[in-house]
């Protein structure tokens, strides 16, 4: 088997199904197979996914008794996998090109451990696909200014999206809602680790592998996705989300730099989202306001 595609589902059986199609629908001289890892703790659901991939022989779906989060869920699938390849792929994705077809090659020719996408909005637009340089505080800082955001307005070019359309070296973190890594360097690196519930987990897996491990992680410019990001979510978040949105990048900051660099991430984090808070309430953004308010209501309940 060339590539195990481990996908996570979360009472989203509508976005699984078009991903699923498109992977088929686009996928060429590559041999997979499919798992999918059932989050919902809703049998329901499950039972509707068994309907919807009733035909497919190279799907599994592995039902869990509880939400694991994203970490342990992959994980779990990566175990369970027994392709050459890894591609972790979130369920909000649309192929629009051969594209794991580009990662493995892309991964072959640079000797690389892992391999990440260019990843685009439903409008097709370039999205957040990766972090080029090392993920410290300072890149944090750098990435959250007013400055970068109104400099991306102006240039109307992204920071974090491969423009050249040929593979580049990256010493940050590829985005995991599609990352192609190799099964033996997965669990040699120690695979996503479980402390994080989610967010952070893909920080700190590239992390361990490029300074830990001397590994070498690309973006592959050939390859095409879609990523409907947040598109299995609310728009108002969740104070369970708020929680998790701030806690896993703490915990990256903290096993990536040290507690001291942790705390020091919260305190910039709050900056960033007292500000926020401030605009969004000048701007009559209610979502938005009310979103800066919960993330820092999780900021106090982490730091009491």
């Amino acid at each position: 088997m060339d590539v195990s595609i481990i996908t996570i589902n979360y009472k989203s059986h509508t976005l699984l199904e078009k991903c699923i199609q498109s992977i088929y629908k686009q996928t060429k001289d590559i041999k997979f197979e499919i798992i999918i890892v059932d989050n919902s703790c809703d049998d329901n659901e499950t039972e509707i996914i068994k309907e919807i991939f009733r035909n497919y022989l190279d799907i599994k779906i592995i039902k869990t008794d509880y939400n694991l989060g994203t970490s342990k869920a992959n994980n779990l699938g990566a175990l369970n996998a027994s392709g050459d390849y890894l591609l972790f792929l979130n369920n909000d994705t649309i192929f629009l090109n051969n594209a794991i077809k580009y990662l493995v090659e892309s991964a072959i020719n640079n000797r690389c451990a892992a391999v990440g996408s260019n990843l685009l909005t439903k409008d097709f637009k370039p999205a957040h696909s990766f972090i080029r340089d090392e993920y410290n505080l300072k890149e944090y800082k750098k990435i959250h200014s007013l400055f970068l955001s109104l400099l991306t307005k102006v240039k109307k070019k992204r920071y974090d999206y491969n423009y050249k359309g040929n593979d580049i070296e990256i010493k940050g973190y590829a985005c995991s809602a599609t990352l192609l890594v190799d099964r033996e360097k997965f669990f040699s690196v120690g695979k996503f680790d479980e402390d994080i519930f989610m967010y952070g987990d893909d920080p700190l897996f590239c992390f361990n592998l490029i300074h830990k491990h001397n590994e070498k992680l690309f973006i592959c410019g050939k390859s095409k996705i879609i990523h409907l990001e947040g598109g299995s979510d609310e728009s108002i978040y969740s104070d369970f989300k708020s929680l998790h949105f701030v806690k896993g990048p703490f915990v990256y900051f903290c096993k990536a730099y040290g507690e001291e660099v942790g705390k020091l991430y919260l305190k910039e984090c709050r900056k960033i989202y007292s500000r926020r808070k401030i605009i969004f309430k000048l701007l009559k953004r209610k979502v938005q306001y009310s979103n800066s308010k919960k993330i820092l209501n999780a900021i106090a309940e982490i730091e009491s």
